[in-house]
């Protein structure tokens, strides 16, 4: 089973008809059975997408929890960066069930949120993670949740972007983990966690404790390291190369090749963050 996840910072490149090409032709090329976005975001402003359209574009509804019921959340709207890229694909003859989850507003022009494409239907979820619930909020989390089966394999694939330590991950992860414990099935854990790696006793070690494990580690075959080569929004003056994204693993998944791509080395640059390739055995 080939898997990604890529922070996409969609329509904020400096040419967005070609970051979208691009990415589109990287997908075609590798065929994934998955993938995890976050910064998924469409214009406040844009037409929404007709209700007839949805079915035909396998779009899979979202299941909340009671706290969603009291929060008016935006719909999918025709510029949304996950539509446009299933619309892009189909057009190349791959078909995704996908699904896409609001978050926040993004730059004062923008709905931004986290999706999940996936070759098999699944039953999605919406997990809201931050005690704030204003959706102009830009500290408001989310996590996008999928229960689907691969060959026989019971799988939750989860889309994710936290905070950053002592800025709101705590809590967002104290919350992701009470949705995620009891379930009974193999887990991927996906996304942009806003923690580095290598700092000690802070968001990644909290992660690795909770008995998953980073398929960079545990993977038979690793080709790079970083995921942000530069300083970006939110690492301001970190200018050194960082591993903040990541795809953690249930312990019972067996990890084969985990590759950094869309870094200008395994295909082209598409975003402020470079993307995670992985394989996994299934068998």
């Amino acid at each position: 089973m080939k898997v990604m996840t890529l922070n996409a910072h969609a329509w904020l490149e400096e040419d967005n008809s070609k970051q979208l090409r691009d990415l589109a032709a990287w997908l075609s090329q590798n065929n994934y059975d998955l993938i995890a976005l976050q910064e998924v975001n469409q214009q406040i402003k844009a037409e929404l997408l007709p209700e007839s359209q949805f079915a035909c574009l396998n779009y899979q509804s979202i299941q909340h929890t009671g706290v969603w019921d009291e929060i008016a959340l935006p719909p999918v709207k025709v510029d949304n960066f996950a539509l446009n890229l299933v619309q892009a694909l189909a057009k190349q003859g791959l078909s995704y069930y996908w699904t896409w989850l609001p978050a926040h507003h993004s730059y004062d022009y923008m709905d931004e949120g986290v999706a999940i494409l996936s070759k098999y239907p699944f039953l999605a979820e919406g997990y809201l993670l931050s005690p704030g619930k204003a959706f102009a909020d830009y500290r408001r989390r989310v996590a996008l949740s999928a229960s689907l089966v691969v060959n026989g394999h019971k799988l939750q694939a989860v889309s994710t972007h936290l905070s950053w330590w002592n800025q709101g991950f705590q809590e967002e992860w104290q919350e992701l983990r009470q949705h995620l414990s009891p379930l009974q099935t193999s887990i991927l854990l996906m996304g942009d966690f806003n923690n580095e790696a290598s700092i000690r006793k802070q968001g990644y070690d909290h992660i690795i404790q909770a008995d998953f494990s980073d398929s960079y580690h545990t993977s038979v075959h690793q080709e790079g390291k970083v995921t942000v080569k530069a300083a970006i929004a939110g690492w301001e003056g970190h200018d050194a190369g960082k591993r903040i994204d990541y795809i953690f693993t249930s312990p019972d998944l067996k990890a084969e090749t985990y590759r950094i791509i869309l870094n200008g080395e395994r295909g082209p640059i598409v975003s402020d963050h470079f993307g995670i390739d992985l394989t996994l055995n299934l068998d």
